[in-house]
């Protein structure tokens, strides 16, 4: 209820507030409807996963300007009013926020410094840090109407929505963090890393960035099968990288050959990885 509870909060005028349960166990309609009479609220039969259901809330609105936000997360008073102001005094068609992270309690700003020698969709792959996190999104409907979260992706749709969108459109970023997502530490560790979709999000959009910002990706990617012992990824992403071999820089050829041989361990990589993006 915080995260429907932030939005009414909001010093900007919100016309309606959509809630998408994706088939939960527990129906909180009722629930819903007795605090919040005025929220509409749409249940899926059953779960149709995250894409399907943020691409009903938006299409039920009927509002030009759609921002999201995930349950367990709430915005600051001034989160919609900032952002709509850059939309309109920048042309822009989505801005994106930072975020501070609760974690049990302990809260964390996360903010990013952004060069304007790369795109914003280049720093989001490259580890700079940078992050686009779906609750921090406020889009105009008329972009989403032409690129929406995508289906088949079970893992980085905010990721890939963002991408696209930098890709074809304006996108703005502010520094401030408007956004508080809250997480438990068993999230970060429960995290499930979805080879497949990776894969997918890998072929969909690699020719939308950089081929620098996609091989840090996929070290990163690499990075975390290593840590987990993960066979399979640690075998996939091996493979991707080694297709780079070409298009990248004389420090990341040294780094595909370390991972062709088998040379690179997880704490080697964490050096490596920082050489890189110096």
């Amino acid at each position: 209820m915080r995260a429907i509870a932030s939005v009414k909060a909001q010093s900007y005028p919100v016309s309606n507030i959509i809630v998408v349960d994706d088939g939960s166990a527990e129906e909180v309609g009722p629930i819903l409807k007795k605090k919040y009479p005025d929220v509409i609220y749409l249940r899926n039969s059953e779960s149709q996963g995250a894409p399907f259901s943020r691409n009903r809330g938006w299409k039920h609105a009927g509002s030009e300007l759609i921002a999201f936000l995930d349950s367990d997360d709430e915005m600051k008073p001034d989160n919609l009013s900032r952002k709509v102001g850059m939309l309109i005094e920048q042309g822009l068609d989505m801005v994106i926020g930072s975020i501070e992270l609760n974690e049990n309690g302990k809260v964390s700003p996360q903010k990013f410094k952004i060069t304007p020698d790369r795109p914003l969709r280049d720093h989001l792959l490259l580890n700079t840090p940078f992050d686009a996190r779906t609750s921090t999104f406020v889009i105009k409907r008329q972009v989403l109407e032409s690129i929406s979260f995508d289906h088949n992706l079970k893992k980085h749709q905010d990721w890939d929505l963002f991408i696209n969108v930098d890709y074809h459109y304006n996108v703005g970023y502010t520094n401030y963090c408007d956004t508080t997502l809250h997480i438990a530490s068993d999230d970060r560790i429960s995290s499930k890393l979805q080879h497949e979709s990776t894969k997918y999000f890998i072929t969909k959009n690699q020719t939308k960035v950089s081929d620098q910002a996609m091989f840090m990706f996929l070290l990163k990617m690499l990075y975390k099968s290593q840590i987990r012992r993960d066979h399979e990824g640690t075998t996939l992403y091996r493979t991707l990288l080694a297709g780079y071999k070409r298009k990248v820089n004389f420090t990341s050829e040294i780094i595909i050959f370390l991972v062709k041989y088998k040379i690179l361990n997880v704490s080697l990589l964490q050096k490596l990885k920082k050489l890189l993006k110096s």
